[in-house]
């Protein structure tokens, strides 16, 4: 049978609070600047998502978000300013999620937001269908002797052997000569699976920078117009913000007041949904502005 799957992902500036989260929902395979726990059950895999380093490495924080279809925010007892940067994230991000906190400190930080309903004193696995939306996201690209090329990411389409893909930022066509799933070989599997992918006649060198591979019918946009939703809490004025979408980033330029343009500095998978993030915000003032309507 076919692996099917999804993603999900842990916020909090707490590693001990995160890698507790983690541990109850799976167990811990990739133990790196961003943990990943696997669970599998059958054709079915979760993956769990645990990005470390917070507040410093929110973009990183974005991208597994946008990647995943449904979170978990842990609050610490005494929330500081980052936890209510997380909280504006996951608001922002448009996924089913939830917050595990006590009620009295969840209650008046939620007030006002789609998170009030959200709040749970236990972590509950939930299983939610992964859409197909045409890409794999990519974050490790490596040379491994007898097979060649490999690239390892999280699909977001079903992926079978011999299937071509275009890649970004190079727009090269590569074919798929195999795949595997936690070290087992698969002739195809779903939308939401943590994948390693073995590309046929590739160069590792010919893939410097590569962030992502789209199927050829797959819309891929450098320039987005639509309406913003900005946090009354944050700043807003035309300028250079971070644009995340699809498990990727972009350094873009944003004009306009409502309905706005935006010109991204490097292509991303089209979406309905991108987060606007400014890493120089005003001291006080929340790095997550709001997010995007395509």
């Amino acid at each position: 049978m076919m692996i099917r799957g999804y993603v999900a992902t842990i916020l909090s500036t707490n590693l001990d609070l995160g890698m507790e989260i983690g541990r109850k929902l799976g167990k811990l395979h990739e133990d790196e600047a961003t943990k990943i726990f696997y669970r599998k059950r059958e054709d079915h895999l979760l993956s769990v998502l645990f990005p470390t380093g917070l507040p410093s490495r929110l973009v990183e924080a974005a991208e597994c978000l946008t990647v995943s279809s449904s979170f978990f925010l842990r609050l610490p007892d005494s929330p500081k300013p980052e936890d209510g940067e997380l909280l504006l994230l996951s608001e922002a991000s448009g996924i089913e999620g939830s917050v595990i906190a006590s009620t009295q400190v969840a209650g008046k930080l939620l007030n006002g937001t789609s998170l009030a309903g959200k709040i749970s004193q236990e972590v509950k696995e939930v299983s939610y269908e992964t859409p197909d939306r045409g890409y794999i996201a990519v974050d490790k690209v490596f040379q491994v002797r007898g097979i060649g090329t490999v690239v390892l990411g999280f699909s977001s389409t079903q992926l079978g052997v011999h299937d071509r893909l275009l890649t970004l930022p190079q727009g090269k066509e590569v074919e798929v000569k195999s795949i595997q799933v936690l070290d087992e070989d698969q002739d195809a599997v779903g939308p939401g699976v943590r994948v390693g992918i073995a590309l046929k006649n590739v160069r590792q060198e010919e893939l410097r920078g590569l962030y992502s591979m789209v199927k050829p019918e797959t819309k891929v946009v450098d320039s987005i117009r639509g309406k913003l939703v900005k946090f009354e809490w944050a700043d807003y004025s035309p300028g250079m913000f971070h644009v995340v979408s699809s498990g990727s980033s972009s350094v873009a330029s944003v004009e306009g007041q409502g309905e706005v343009e935006v010109r991204l500095n490097r292509r991303l998978p089209f979406s309905s949904r991108f987060l606007l993030l400014n890493l120089n915000a005003r001291p006080k003032k929340p790095r997550v502005v709001g997010y995007l309507e395509a």
